[in-house]
């Protein structure tokens, strides 16, 4: 799939990454990372994704850092502001949430798919970040981010897409947050068409559900464009297009809601 290259919308100016006036509107921080992360192996459960991508959005994607520089500390009261309208969250214990969502992130790895000059299929395994840590009674976590993966954070000039963190932070599914990001790529064009090998790859998708396209659209697509369609900022309708009698890929269509639909 060509991409064309999408500008990013002003990010809030931050002092440092650690602390920042604009913590309080988590709603708009700004998602930032490069097509070729985003349509990687992610390997992430929610709650680790919600606090990795909070962690990106207090970066600043068009400067240059050393791992060093991305350490990011984040409270429990950062966390809380960011849970807030989240179905079903009670906060009863945030920092062991909070805890369980580093030990996460921190397990998980991102798997890219590169093809050679010699057409040879290579396999990049990167750890999302190389320092998780957490300090009981203090009430924060800090995290550093890994030096494979800045180039797909930072400095970025083309190939990329962003997004706000609120329209996204109340999805309760994997399946939704990845497939609204697989979508943004494609936000000025307002739909998108992927084949359902990669469709499978990227939405981690197991192989009970590989099986039978129903069980795909049952367990996967359905539920997961129901919940965009309920939380996110996108109002989204699909269709299967098939070759021969199997679906080969699928077509996304999408738009932003009516402010008056955000409420």
């Amino acid at each position: 799939m060509t991409q064309k290259e999408i500008t990013i919308p002003p990010i809030p100016e931050d002092g440092e990454i650690t602390t920042s006036t604009h913590d309080v509107n988590i709603d708009g921080h700004i998602v930032t990372m490069s097509n070729t992360l985003t349509q990687s192996v992610h390997k992430l459960n929610v709650p680790a994704k919600r606090l990795l991508s909070y962690a990106i959005s207090k970066l600043d994607s068009r400067a240059e850092y050393s791992p060093k520089e991305t350490e990011t500390t984040i409270t429990v009261q950062q966390w809380l502001r960011m849970m807030e309208g989240v179905e079903g969250y009670e906060g009863k214990d945030p920092y062991r949430d909070m805890k369980k969502a580093l030990e996460g992130l921190f397990d998980a790895k991102i798997i890219m798919h590169y093809t050679t000059p010699k057409g040879h299929a290579r396999i990049k395994h990167v750890r999302w970040v190389s320092v998780a840590e957490y300090c009981e009674g203090e009430a924060k976590v800090t995290l550093c981010f890994s030096r494979p993966v800045l180039p797909h954070l930072t400095k970025l000039q083309k190939s990329f897409n962003s997004y706000r963190l609120g329209n996204v932070k109340a999805l309760r599914s994997m399946y939704s947050w990845r497939l609204y990001e697989l979508m943004n790529q494609w936000k000025d064009l307002g739909k998108m068409k992927v084949p359902l090998d990669k469709l499978h790859e990227c939405l981690e998708v197991p192989e009970s559900c590989k099986k039978t396209f129903g069980e795909m659209r049952r367990r996967v697509l359905a539920p997961a464009i129901n919940e965009l369609n309920r939380k996110s900022n996108l109002v989204i309708t699909w269709e299967a297009k098939r070759v021969g009698k199997k679906v080969a890929y699928v077509w996304f269509y999408f738009g932003e809601k009516k402010q008056t639909e955000l409420f």
